[in-house]
């Protein structure tokens, strides 16, 4: 009888120590999932980008975001964020064009948080000359995964090269 207790006691100690594992170790973030809805989510902001949609252009950004573009003071919100799209939009040369290949990612164990960066050509107008510019950009993008389940842009850093 005592090795029958010993044993249930075993069994339920076992049992509840299964429990307090956090649920991120019992189901696995798959990367591949992560990257994809990241990657359909940068290719929705292009696609805006393009057609100069100020909506779909800011909408993969959290509101806390900080984003950083080329020669400019960090954007940091949704409204500052919003604002520099906004007169970057209204420049009818400007775009960028991601470089094919270049784009690597990172996701983490949790998948919760994920990493981007790619280089791009960036064009826009030229203040002193009015001509359009074309500089290689690089860029490197924070992703954090919000509570609808929707990817969102917590921080986004573009940079050009030097000339």
């Amino acid at each position: 009888m005592r090795a029958i207790i010993l044993s249930v006691s075993t069994l339920c100690l076992l049992g509840l120590s299964g429990c307090s594992k956090p649920q991120a170790e019992a189901a696995a973030a798959d990367p591949k999932a992560v990257l994809e809805a990241i990657h359909k989510a940068e290719n929705d902001q292009l696609a805006a980008l393009g057609k100069h949609d100020l909506a779909g252009a800011t909408a993969v950004y959290a509101a806390d975001a900080t984003m950083v573009a080329p020669g400019g003071a960090p954007a940091k919100g949704a409204q500052a964020i919003m604002s520099w799209f906004s007169q970057a939009l209204n420049d009818p040369a400007f775009g960028a064009k991601p470089d094919e290949g270049s784009s690597q990612a990172w996701v983490s164990a949790s998948g919760d948080l994920a990493v981007t960066s790619f280089t791009a050509d960036f064009t826009k107008t030229d203040a002193k000359t009015g001509k359009p510019v074309t500089e290689k950009m690089a860029n490197q993008t924070a992703w954090k995964k919000a509570e609808d389940g929707s990817w969102k842009i917590q921080s986004d850093f573009n940079q050009t090269y030097p000339k």
